[in-house]
């Protein structure tokens, strides 16, 4: 039979290096034979998948990389062997929190005074793109036309979700023109959202 190495403890993105012992039904080791490893769900980023066995009937698997989260286990097959080896279940985590993107809401207009149709969202994501849950985001009102007043966020610290979203709402101040809203996360580049504020109905003569 082909029976996997235990992946032993590696829960997060890198690269996974299990090995396959081919036997015969005697155990005898058999030099030789392709193995080909693959992934319960979805496939390899990259790696070499199928290695042929040793002197010592191994095939050692060195540079196997998994990018998306998930949980998996790798499966071994050959030629002739009737049964395939899988490892037991192991997860795949994101790797550090490495970009903070505007996800939606940037670009709305509203009637001065009141709040915006919709909320500023970003998302935080790994390299690889995955979403990261539990960063703390913070949104500060970075720019109001001249003299305004009466701006405000819903929120100013947030911890984005389990979808790697954090959001904030804004309501205008009482001058029509532009607002811009940062958002920013430690070690990451910010990003900044723009409302534009216009003029109420007529009240008053000037």
């Amino acid at each position: 039979p082909i029976f996997g190495q235990y992946l032993k403890g590696l829960k997060t993105i890198r690269i996974f290096s299990p090995t396959a012992q081919v036997t015969d039904s005697e155990a005898n080791p058999v030099p030789g034979v392709d193995v080909v490893a693959s992934l319960s769900s979805g496939s390899f980023a990259s790696g070499q998948t199928t290695v042929s066995s040793d002197g010592i009937g191994q095939s050692a698997f060195s540079d196997l990389v998994i990018t998306t989260v998930g949980s998996y286990s790798i499966e071994f097959n050959a030629d002739g062997v009737s049964e395939s080896a899988t490892t037991q279940q192991f997860d795949v985590t994101p790797a550090a929190a490495s970009t903070l993107t505007i996800d939606s809401g940037n670009n709305q207009s509203g009637t001065v005074g009141q709040a915006l149709a919709n909320p500023f969202v970003v998302l935080i994501a790994d390299e690889f793109g995955n979403s990261i849950a539990g960063e703390e985001v913070t949104f500060e009102i970075s720019s109001t036309p001249t003299g305004s007043s009466g701006s405000a966020l819903t929120e100013t610290t947030v911890q984005t979700d389990a979808n790697g979203l954090a959001s904030t709402s804004l309501t205008l101040g009482n001058s029509a023109g532009t607002y811009e809203v940062t958002a920013s996360a430690d070690g990451l580049d910010a990003v900044t959202f723009t409302a534009t504020a216009t003029a109420g109905s007529v009240s008053t003569f000037a």
